[in-house]
């Protein structure tokens, strides 16, 4: 990593954790979209809820979301704990609260139009952290539905994932090779808050001060996926229509001023003739590796799970 760069750290003011504190918590920020929270319920229902706790902030203007929960059976056993938010909280303010609120050794923050791959997820993420000797980061594998809806691709192939994090872990915020937040099993301890000043970029410079903290410990964890099926209708992108380039490039510019300078910033601010053109060329090459990850994945792909065969 970087040393010259040097991140701000936006620090989460716990509280004291509980005795029998669980080994986890998934927080899921809601807003009207219930099949998907039902979803992340309906596998941790599958997969054995035992030391993990479910903490929802729902932003809904609607009382769907609230409805479907009450109604789960995990509401009902006491594992989930719903909160509705009064006025709505805002996305990133919504997704700090619920961070701050956190009781579990390690965090995973789950957005409603994400869901684990297998009901046996659970498991597998207790497993996968006690075989990497409890790292502070582990990374998840992030799938996407392919342009046919049939099979499961990778969002970027596993090894390649690797050799950027290696090479730069700062290039996420020039592409963002991870995914969502949701593949981010961060230790308590070691996370930090979103950055509340910013829109676009907001997940992947909260990844990167993770990853480039000192001392940070990372692992992969092969094999285990969160599946990212974005809903058009609330996601943040579809709410940012229109105004993304520049505001990408309006942070951009504001976290080069908090961080100082890096190679990275030249392909997000280009300021020089050469550097716009190693951006174009940049962008290219980037857009043939996303042209062969998604043709590959109708040859390579992993099949739909049962849950996403029948629609929930």
């Amino acid at each position: 990593m970087n040393a010259d760069i040097k991140a701000p750290i936006f620090g989460l003011d716990h509280p004291t954790p509980r005795i029998g504190a669980p080994w986890l918590s998934v927080l899921i920020p809601a807003y009207e979209f219930p099949l998907g929270v039902l979803r992340i319920l309906d596998r941790l229902q599958a997969g054995g809820c035992e030391g993990v706790e479910c903490l929802i902030g729902d932003d809904s203007r609607t009382d769907a979301v609230e409805q479907a929960v009450r109604l789960h059976a995990l509401f009902a056993s006491g594992a989930v704990h719903y909160r509705r938010n009064r006025p709505p909280l805002g996305a990133v303010a919504n997704w700090n609260d619920l961070l701050v609120r956190a009781q579990g050794d390690y965090v995973l923050l789950m957005h409603h139009d994400e869901c684990p791959e297998h009901d046996d997820f659970f498991e597998s993420l207790l497993r996968a952290l006690q075989r990497h000797e409890h790292p502070d980061v582990l990374l998840l594998e992030c799938m996407l539905p392919t342009l046919a809806g049939r099979r499961l691709r990778h969002h970027v192939p596993p090894l390649l994932r690797r050799v950027l994090m290696a090479w730069s872990p700062d290039h996420l915020l020039r592409h963002n090779t991870l995914g969502a937040p949701s593949v981010v099993v961060v230790r308590r301890s070691h996370c930090q808050a979103f950055n509340p000043s910013l829109k676009w970029l907001v997940d992947v410079e909260w990844m990167v001060r993770l990853l480039r903290a000192s001392g940070t410990r990372v692992a992969f964890a092969v094999g285990l996926a969160v599946v990212s099926l974005p809903n058009a209708e609330t996601s943040i992108t579809a709410s940012l229509e229109g105004q993304i380039p520049a505001l990408r490039e309006m942070e951009a510019r504001q976290i080069r001023a908090q961080w100082g300078p890096a190679p990275v910033f030249a392909l997000l601010v280009p300021a020089t003739r050469a550097q716009r053109l190693l951006k174009s060329v940049e962008n290219l090459v980037w857009l043939a590796l996303r042209a062969l990850t998604r043709s590959a994945g109708w040859v390579w792909g992993r099949p739909l799970p049962l849950w996403l065969r029948g629609g929930r």
